[in-house]
């Protein structure tokens, strides 16, 4: 339930977007751990949203209630790291940034360390000690129960190897001379470690034709096209005729400008806020300390800032990356980037606005997203199309193919699209 209009109105964009994306509904349709790693990225968000919000008088030590409220964003947490570990990471990060500001603002209204000292041990017992305590169990589960060899193997020493079912160094290796479960433990951790550099070995970056660098994904540039034609015979013969072309898992290119130009605003103002404050506060000027408040409000849990540190915490470290890297890999900074946008909405237009007037506005900003993804939607669920209709969405889809003029239209200058 919403507390009021303004709050509801707010929220339907991001209900809107979220349901009628066409990255999100593609991620539902394909075999990929990342669309549940995203649900539980979310989860873990929405725990969190209470374990590391500010009360106006915050307990002395926990209580039961947010030691509950850590539990579960813990376990929410330790999920999601188990899905997959490149994304979850950096939500690991955030939540790290978050309790550390939540701790400083502990000590601030406390005027003591020994509270915050007792918040943080809390605090990392339950949001460290429960993920840990889920892999460590987890792994054990696997290799008590699952002990199969697999395409990993080679990442792993061959004691290693040798414990494992049907591994072809099990008659080579006695029994006594194989790791036990602690050390296999510590090898595992290691071999994820170093799995990132490996993988940039055996798939170097540009060595796929959808592998898309990091600052090309909120631009929507290509996504990840999976063809499904196979008889090009029949093709040639009946190229009018209605068929599935393929998949292409891509986000809906309206929503991704959109987001992006938001989290760009909110990311001007923040620093124009911060600059104001570092250059105020010395000649202790009043509004200096109001762009301080200012900023410390917005870094709040749900907050613009906080919400801005979480997209970009969760975008920006793929610059590092020097293995292939898809479109795909954007999916949890592009949901906070629409929580982003959500939230900016909800302060500019919902609040500032009369009802009717944001309501209207709010109505026309989702037919507008919506009639986007309704052209795209062929592509999206790989439905019996012409050829034209089927060029036609996906160079819509793709904004670098939108230096064609007509782009709206089936037909249009070459671009990837052409070459499928």
């Amino acid at each position: 339930m919403y507390p009021n209009a303004a709050a509801a109105l707010g929220g339907a964009p991001r209900s809107v977007v979220c349901l009628t994306d066409t990255h999100f509904l593609g991620m539902s349709r394909i075999h990929l751990n990342d669309a549940v790693q995203l649900f539980l990225i979310s989860l873990t968000h929405y725990f969190a949203l209470d374990a590391c919000a500010t009360p106006s008088l915050p307990p002395k030590s926990p209580c039961r209630r947010l030691l509950q409220q850590l539990a579960v964003t813990g376990t929410c947490l330790g999920c999601a790291l188990q899905s997959k570990y490149a994304m979850a990471l950096t939500t690991l990060g955030w939540l790290g940034l978050q309790n550390l500001w939540l701790l400083c603002a502990h000590v601030a209204q406390h005027g003591g360390l020994r509270a915050a000292g007792l918040h943080a041990a809390a605090r990392s017992l339950l949001l460290l000690g429960i993920p840990g305590l889920l892999h460590v169990l987890l792994l054990r589960l696997h290799l008590a129960h699952l002990p199969r060899s697999g395409n990993g193997d080679s990442y792993m020493s061959v004691e290693f190897q040798a414990s494992l079912a049907g591994s072809r160094y099990a008659r080579l290796v006695l029994a006594e001379m194989r790791p036990s479960f602690s050390d296999r433990l510590i090898e595992h951790a290691t071999s994820q470690l170093w799995y990132n550099r490996n993988m940039a070995v055996l798939f170097p970056r540009g060595s796929h034709v959808f592998d898309t660098v990091w600052y090309a994904w909120p631009l929507a540039t290509r996504g990840v096209y999976f063809g499904l034609a196979r008889d090009w015979g029949d093709i040639v013969r009946h190229v009018e005729e209605r068929r599935v072309w393929g998949f292409f898992l891509h986000p809906n290119p309206a929503i991704s400008l959109l987001t992006t130009a938001t989290a760009a605003i909110v990311a001007a103002t923040a620093a124009a806020v911060l600059l104001i404050a570092v250059c105020a506060c010395p000649l202790r000027l009043r509004f200096g300390s109001a762009a301080i408040r200012a900023a410390a409000l917005s870094l709040r849990s749900g907050g613009p800032g906080s919400l801005l540190v979480a997209y970009l915490i969760h975008w920006l470290p793929y610059l590092t990356q020097e293995r292939q890297t898809f479109l795909l890999y954007y999916l949890p900074a592009y949901y906070f980037a629409i929580l982003l946008t959500a939230r900016t909405w909800h302060d500019v237009v919902c609040c500032q606005l009369p009802d009717a007037l944001a309501a209207v506005l709010t109505l026309l900003l989702c037919s507008a997203t919506g009639v986007v993804s309704w052209r795209l939607l062929p592509i999206c669920f790989a439905s019996k199309v012409n050829l034209h209709e089927w060029a036609a969405s996906l160079r819509l889809a793709s904004t670098e193919c939108w230096h064609v003029l007509d782009v709206w239209e089936p037909s249009g200058a070459p671009c990837w699209v052409d070459h499928v």
